[in-house]
C-alpha cells in the first residue's frame, strides 16, 4: 500500500488548488506517433516553406503551362502534316453605299467589323481570314477553315451588327475546287 505522500492525489505540486486531484488534469495527451516507414513520414522532415513553394510552382505551371504544351503539340502536329488543311471557305461579300469604296464611316465600321471576326476566329481557332478587300463596291472576306458552317455561325452575329445591304451573301464552300457551295442571303439577317 502506498503512502498518501506518494501518490499524485496526496503530492501537493499534482494536485489542483483546491487540494484534489482530478484524473482529466494528471495525464499529459499524447500524440499519435507516425511509424518511420510511413508515406506521411516524409511531411515531417520537410519544411513548411518548401511544401508551399511546390504548391505554387505546380498552380503556375497548371495554369499557363496546359496552354503552352498544347500549342506546342498543335505545331508539332501541323509540322508533321496530321492536321487536316483548311480547306473549307466562306466568302463574305458585303454591298457597299456606292460602286467603289463606300462611304468613309460605313469603311470605317467594317474596319472594325474585321477586328471583330478576326478576334473571335481567334479566339474560337474556327479560322482565320485569307483575304478581306474592298473593291467593285463590296467589301470582301474569305475565311478559311475547317469546317465552313462553323465559320458562318461564329461569324454571322458580328456581320448581322454590321446590317448587311440588299445583295449582300456569304458563299459557303465545302471544300476544294468543284465541291459543293451554299450561297446565303445577308440582307435583313
Amino acid at each position: 500500500m502506498s503512502s498518501p505522500a506518494s501518490s499524485p492525489a496526496g503530492n501537493p505540486t499534482h494536485a489542483p488548488a483546491g487540494g484534489r486531484a482530478s484524473p482529466k488534469h494528471n495525464a499529459l495527451a499524447a500524440l499519435p506517433r507516425i511509424p518511420p516507414s510511413s508515406p506521411l513520414a516524409v511531411l515531417t522532415k520537410v519544411d513548411p516553406l518548401w511544401v508551399i513553394g511546390a504548391v505554387l510552382v505546380f498552380a503556375i505551371v497548371w495554369r499557363f503551362g496546359r496552354e503552352w504544351f498544347q500549342n506546342l503539340m498543335q505545331r508539332a502536329a501541323a509540322a508533321r502534316g496530321d492536321l487536316a488543311p483548311q480547306a473549307e471557305q466562306v466568302e463574305i461579300r458585303l454591298k457597299l453605299s456606292d460602286d467603289a469604296r463606300g462611304a468613309p464611316e460605313e469603311r470605317a465600321r467594317l474596319h472594325e467589323a474585321h477586328t471583330l471576326i478576326e478576334q473571335l476566329l481567334e479566339s474560337t481557332r474556327t479560322g482565320e481570314v485569307e483575304e478581306a478587300a474592298f473593291g467593285r463596291g463590296y467589301w470582301t472576306w474569305v475565311i478559311a477553315g475547317p469546317s465552313a458552317d462553323a465559320i458562318f455561325d461564329m461569324v454571322s452575329p458580328a456581320i448581322a451588327h454590321f446590317e448587311p445591304r440588299a445583295g449582300s451573301q456569304a458563299v459557303l464552300r465545302y471544300g476544294g475546287e468543284g465541291a459543293e457551295e451554299a450561297t446565303v442571303e445577308l440582307a435583313g439577317t
